[in-house]
């Protein structure tokens, strides 16, 4: 009888402590970000792997499907921007896994309707004082792409850094919390025995 008891108690220890860890390490995530007018999104799963030719469906405010895709080989999936509008961001993997990012217009400031289109680019007027006019917002659209292409690997360095599984604090109060859960369990058995 006590050897059973033991038994069932290992193993439910057993079980108490690896299955957060297993189920952390199939967590998928999912980041977007915007450069010029096309959106970038890359995936992974917690432990680094990428979630190859996953679902990737992209809604509007109104939550109607805009748009639906394949992630490629590396976990990457870009379209344009048709509207400045938020999006949200789906990921589906086969396995059942899924992700959510939500994309604010504000966001896509370089995107469609910026005033500034480079295939149609007009020379600068000259005058006759040789005075050179620059429009504010070729200017910023300019500034805004070059941002946006300088700062997309960093984007994505900070999406897959932030995301490193639990912390030593998070370990410990889980153990905390088994042995909690232990204790009420023998106090109630001894308890039963007593009586």
């Amino acid at each position: 009888m006590k050897g059973k008891r033991l038994f069932l108690l290992g193993t439910i220890w057993f079980f108490c402590l690896f299955a957060p860890t297993l189920s952390v390490a199939h967590r998928v995530n999912v980041f977007a970000w915007v450069e010029g007018d096309t959106v970038h999104t890359e995936s992974f799963f917690s432990d680094g792997t990428k979630p190859v030719h996953s679902q990737i469906d992209v809604f509007d405010p109104e939550g109607q499907i805009v748009l639906t895709g394949k992630t490629d080989e590396e976990g990457r999936f870009s379209f344009k921007v048709l509207e400045k509008t938020d999006l949200k961001i789906v990921l589906n993997d086969s396995m059942g896994h899924r992700a959510e990012h939500l994309l604010s217009a504000s966001e896509m400031t370089g995107a469609v309707g910026s005033g500034y289109d480079k295939g149609h680019e007009q020379p600068p007027e000259i005058k006759q004082e040789e005075v050179l006019c620059i429009d504010k917002e070729a200017i910023r659209s300019v500034m805004e792409e070059v941002l946006d292409e300088k700062l997309g690997p960093i984007l994505r360095k900070l999406a897959v850094g932030g995301n490193k599984g639990p912390t030593v604090s998070e370990i410990v109060g889980g153990i905390g919390y088994i042995f909690g859960l232990i204790g009420v369990a023998l106090y109630f058995s001894n308890r039963s025995k007593t009586r």
